[in-house]
């Protein structure tokens, strides 16, 4: 049980800093109609812990990326909610994956990340708008539906990249480890 765990923390770690260098090095921010937006793809290694090792190495890997994230790149000021809700995000998507009863693999993973992706992105976006200053004066249906819209595009790519990398991994490595 032991040497089970520890593979598991082992995979878990990489994926935690597969999804820091991605966020860090490939993070876009871009201004669209009075909003920034942000354009990063970390969530195809930090998604994948909840699929593969179920919600709570997921909502701790999370919740480590954010806090990882802080020191690394030194976003705006550290906010406790985005965290939590990365943490709960985890869950949700763990949730779904196993509820949701789509037999092609890449459906359902869009299906997924969809929901899972509006529902943070729209918490998100409820949060910044109550506890960032500089977001207090931007229309919230505006921020929304553009922060919408770029989330709907990057679980677009998720999604393909996601489930490829699911069947390599239940091909070659689940059963190794």
């Amino acid at each position: 049980m032991r040497n089970k765990q520890l593979k598991i923390l082992a995979q878990v770690s990489l994926l935690v800093a597969l999804a820091l260098i991605i966020k860090v090095s490939t993070s876009q921010s871009f201004f669209v109609w009075g909003v920034w937006a942000r354009f990063n793809v970390a969530g195809v290694a930090s998604q994948m812990v909840p699929i593969l090792f179920g919600p709570l190495w997921g909502a701790a890997s999370g919740a480590v990326v954010d806090i990882l994230n802080f020191f690394i790149s030194q976003p705006p000021p550290w906010l406790p909610h985005i965290t939590a809700l990365e943490m709960l995000s985890a869950i949700l998507l763990w949730y779904l994956w196993k509820t949701v009863r789509i037999e092609d693999k890449h459906l359902k993973m869009f299906t997924v990340l969809f929901i899972t992706d509006v529902v943070y992105t729209t918490l998100n976006t409820v949060g910044l708008k109550l506890f960032t200053p500089h977001m207090q004066g931007l229309s919230f249906g505006l921020t929304l539906s553009v922060r919408l819209g770029v989330a709907v595009l990057v679980t677009i790519v998720k999604a393909d990249v996601m489930t490829k990398i699911l069947d390599i991994y239940n091909k070659h490595i689940k059963d190794k480890a």
